[in-house]
């Protein structure tokens, strides 16, 4: 399988405004990848974070053309593009924490983060890109449940939810991730 290294070419699909890279803005690199999107400039929208038993891990990342993979000892996450505007999620062993990318809300930047009614979809909505990006889980074996939003140990409001050993999806613009 053709491999290449994410750290230089993001995980895309031809015509699609979104993309998995660690670069979220110019001149911006993070330590953990993100979906990052190209409308009204280019801005991290979610940070996508590996887990086990709800910690953050170091994962080997390996990117093709048609799927990106962070591989674990624990298991493994991948995602693949759905379209232009959909991503699809799944996991086994490993899980991924989806958080918004923004350091804050305020007026005019930012993501907040609400639950649509009626649906298990938690939806982000940032003002950076003017688009929302609706997480909803396809599937949960075993029982699995979401995670509300917690504080974290300095107090800030984490906005996100975790994805793992099932499927899911992201979508944005409404864009489904």
């Amino acid at each position: 399988m053709f491999t290449f290294d994410i750290d230089e070419i993001p995980f895309s699909s031809r015509g699609s405004w979104l993309d998995i890279s660690r670069v979220v803005g110019l001149h911006q690199r993070a330590d953990d990848l993100h979906l990052v999107s190209h409308q009204n400039g280019m801005h991290g929208v979610l940070a996508l974070v590996p887990l086990v038993l709800g910690e953050r891990v170091e994962v080997e990342v390996v990117a093709a053309p048609s799927v990106l993979r962070w591989q674990h000892p624990a298991g493994v996450v991948e995602v693949v593009f759905d379209g232009t505007e959909s991503l699809r999620i799944r996991g086994k062993g490993l899980g991924l924490r989806i958080d918004d990318a923004a350091a804050g809300l305020t007026p005019f930047t930012g993501t907040y983060l609400f639950t649509e009614p009626g649906t298990r979809s938690a939806v982000f909505t940032s003002y950076e890109t003017g688009r929302r990006y609706r997480v909803t889980p396809l599937r949960r074996p075993g029982g699995g449940r979401r995670r509300r939003a917690r504080r974290t140990r300095t107090g800030r409001r984490r906005r996100g939810g975790a994805v793992g050993g099932g499927s899911g999806g992201v979508h944005g613009g409404e864009t489904t991730v």
